[in-house]
């Protein structure tokens, strides 16, 4: 008689997260053996199954091993042996190897090798716990039994909770659960920075240390490699970084955030922003900050290499010029090749030759085509120029406008946008409001608003999708025996709203714009 599948116990069972029992659930895996015959590979196959996921799964596994090793035989996956691979940090057994691995920095030859394809590199501390940077190990505990406090206890706000569900990561998960989560894979939950620092302090504590006052991070712990190793940035180096985006950089950096460039950006490393801003959410922000503008430097070399090089960012009718002989270029297969009819067709329904869109009558008069014809060439030429991979090519005028939006709540006056460019870019003929605005329009990611004065909105943004912060100005307007409140009084009712609500986006706002004021068609 055949012996009977061993059930997987419900002590182990306790300790997974909500989303890995529901899996197993879901799939009816609830013996021992079966679960032990899934590699990483076929966990992999099945919906909503993530890294986080599979990671626990594997755990379970190794619990399931520790107490029926005679059942050793099912397991599908290779063991890991001592020294050959990183170690899981919940196994205090495992603790010595893991300090020995996270001692060890990178050499010169594999961060290169690391920096080209991967975004942050496996070396980076985003890529490690918490207990491995203060190599640290949570302490024993009969967890088949008492799992221990769970997220939910924190205190945390229900808005982060929820934050943190978009991650996997539940309320009713214990505690120790955090200490196999990578540092990288929290900051990506998009919490406030005080909820940041509940986690780290309850992990800590988990550790036997007081919390992040009392630990203490060795730099020696942090990489000093730097980031564009090997990376010939040439005449990239002299554009300026639009604002840095995340304000700590520029604690690092300098005050000045329009005058950074992208050659001090690349002197910054891992270890320079925790020896500045010391061990915190804000440096882990910065340096995931640092790694985003890693990704965009490259893809700038990869746009220059396809034509559009970083002189074109000179002026905005070079900038124009290059971009759709790129798009024009990309339709025809071939590097360089563009029809002149098309181009000239493309700048002018685009409002690039006088400023202004030129009509379909006028356009095939000139071209000695009809009307009709120009409309056809011109839906064909501006699917090319939307096309998502093409408009990649633009990615940094994209990032300087995002942060201009961001600044000024998410809508903007074409003028004003045309003047920070201008300014920021060094333009020495700034574009006519419509031009700027038909050529933003290429993007899906705004939109325009063609009442006067032209406007683009970012409809992501979250002061844009905000119906309380409109509300609250409409209120000030009614409270007002006239009726009407200057410009200035109204950004300060909405700033004074937006931090009695804490809000995470009114960091980047420096003011809101009138833009965004004299717009009652924005979505809500």
């Amino acid at each position: 008689m055949k012996n009977q599948p061993v059930p997987i116990p419900d002590s182990l069972l306790n300790r997974l997260s909500t989303r890995a029992r529901r899996l197993l659930v879901r799939e009816r895996i609830g013996s021992c053996e079966s679960l032990l015959g899934f590699g990483p590979d076929d966990l992999r196959r099945f919906k909503g199954c993530g890294a986080s996921t599979i990671h626990r799964l594997e755990c379970l596994q190794d619990a399931i091993l520790q107490r029926y090793p005679e059942l050793s035989h099912y397991l599908k996956r290779q063991k890991v042996q001592l020294g050959e691979e990183q170690p899981r940090p919940e196994d205090p057994a495992n603790v010595p190897v893991l300090r020995r691995v996270s001692n060890r920095m990178p050499s010169t030859r594999a961060v290169s090798s690391e920096i080209s394809s991967n975004v942050p590199s496996q070396w980076s501390i985003l890529n490690r716990t918490l207990p491995e940077v203060f190599l640290c190990s949570p302490l024993s505990s009969d967890q088949d039994t008492d799992p221990g406090p769970t997220i939910g206890g924190l205190g945390i706000p229900a808005t982060d909770l929820e934050q943190l569900r978009y991650t996997a990561i539940y309320p009713e998960d214990p505690i120790h659960h955090l200490c196999s989560v990578s540092l990288g894979y929290l900051i990506e939950a998009n919490v406030t920075d005080d909820s940041l620092t509940v986690l780290f302090e309850a992990i800590l504590q988990l550790c036997g240390l007081a919390g992040l006052s009392s630990a203490s991070l060795a730099s020696a712990q942090v990489s000093d490699a730097a980031l564009y190793l090997e990376t010939d940035f040439g005449s990239w180096e002299t554009l300026r970084v639009p604002g840095l985006c995340d304000p700590a950089l520029r604690e690092v950096t300098t005050r000045d955030s329009s005058v950074v460039t992208w050659r001090e950006v690349a002197k910054l490393t891992e270890r320079t922003v925790i020896e500045r801003l010391g061990f915190s959410a804000t440096a882990l922000r910065a340096i995931r900050h640092l790694w985003q503008l890693k990704a965009l430097a490259l893809s700038l070399l990869k746009s220059a290499q396809a034509g559009l090089s970083p002189d074109a960012y000179g002026e905005f009718h070079h900038l124009t010029d290059a971009y759709l002989r790129v798009a024009l270029s990309a339709q025809h297969r071939k590097p360089g090749r563009t029809s002149e009819r098309d181009f000239r067709v493309l700048k002018a329904r685009l409002g690039l030759v006088d400023g202004r869109k030129c009509t379909l009558a006028e356009l095939g008069s000139r071209e000695k085509v009809s009307g009709e014809r120009v409309r056809q060439v011109e839906i064909k030429l501006l699917a090319v120029c939307q096309n998502p991979q093409t408009l990649q090519h633009l990615r940094f005028l994209w990032l300087w406008l995002n942060s201009l939006l961001a600044a000024g709540g998410g809508a903007l006056c074409a003028s004003e946008i045309a003047a920070s460019l201008g300014d920021a870019l060094g333009w020495t003929a700034r574009p006519s409001d419509e031009a700027l605005a038909l050529f933003i329009a290429l993007s899906p990611d705004y939109r325009v608003i063609w009442d006067q004065p032209i406007r683009v909105v970012m409809p992501s943004n979250r002061c844009v999708n905000c119906m309380a912060l409109r509300s609250t100005v409409s209120r000030a307007l009614a409270n007002e025996p006239e009726g009407e409140i200057t410009f200035d009084k109204a950004c300060e009712i909405m700033r004074d709203f937006c931090q009695s609500k804490r809000c995470r986006g009114i960091d980047k706002v420096t003011k809101f714009s009138k833009g965004f004021l004299i717009s009652d068609d924005l979505p809500l």
